[in-house]
């Protein structure tokens, strides 16, 4: 009988593999984006602060990575309405930073940093009449331009301090989306869940959310304070979306 261990790779768990393996595409995707906008900003189509940008992301990449497979692991294997989607995330489209007021179109997820959400209503005010419905998630009803209070339909985050409020939110959001699809969703709730339910739990509903907003082919609006995360868990949540604005 040989006393050998097995390889390290023998060693791995399911969770581990899967990890391992969708962290290797998504490293590869996010490369292939960014040098993508490196090469547009040296012909000169954008502004200098965007490269700055990019390189600083480009240099912080291993380190995201590496958060981004210690998420993975921690992710339920199923259960709660919120919770682990059925099916990884596809690498998000070529990323785009944006300044002022971004067009919101179906499929595309949008994470606007403002103290208060200005542009964000704004952006969805102008995109309502290119959707059925708007969900809006908040802890304070938020009221936007030119849109009828009756086609918005606000589920408020007032009680999520407690485990079951945020899998009864979760539940109420996909009975929704399912009865209304082409729905954009805008959600204010980032500090509110990382304070009642950590930021672990936080990111995992974020992708939640984009996902199911992508599989009703809506479009997702989430506004942060660009001071409320520490640069980690922000390089996290930028992950799931598609436009920074």
């Amino acid at each position: 009988m040989s006393d050998e261990s097995p390889p390290r790779d023998e060693l791995r768990s399911p969770d581990e593999e899967y990890a391992r393996n969708y962290t290797d595409g998504y490293a590869e995707g996010v490369r292939s984006a960014l040098r993508e906008i490196l090469a547009y900003a040296a012909r000169g189509h954008t502004i200098a602060e965007l490269r700055y940008l990019v390189q600083s992301r480009l240099a912080q990449l291993p380190d995201e990575v590496d958060h981004k497979r210690r998420t993975l692991l921690a992710l339920p294997r199923g259960g709660s309405a919120w919770g682990s989607p059925t099916r990884p995330l596809s690498p998000p489209r070529p990323w785009q930073g944006v300044g002022g007021t971004a067009r919101v179109t179906a499929g595309r997820t949008y994470l606007i940093r403002e103290a208060k959400p200005r542009r964000a209503l704004e952006m969805v005010g102008d995109a309502a009449a290119s959707f059925r419905r708007i969900i809006a998630i908040s802890a304070n009803p938020p009221t936007f331009p030119r849109v009828d209070p009756d086609h918005v339909r606000t589920f408020s985050l007032a009680a999520t301090g407690e485990g079951p409020s945020i899998e009864s939110l979760g539940g109420d959001v996909r009975a929704f989306l399912n009865e209304n699809p082409e729905t954009v969703v805008y959600f204010d709730g980032l500090e509110e869940l990382r304070l009642n339910i950590g930021s672990a739990a936080m990111l995992r509903f974020v992708q939640w959310l984009v996902q199911e907003s992508q599989n009703a082919r809506g479009a997702l609006v989430a506004v942060v304070h660009p001071q409320t995360l520490d640069p980690k868990e922000q390089a996290a949540l930028e992950h799931f979306f598609q436009v920074l604005a």
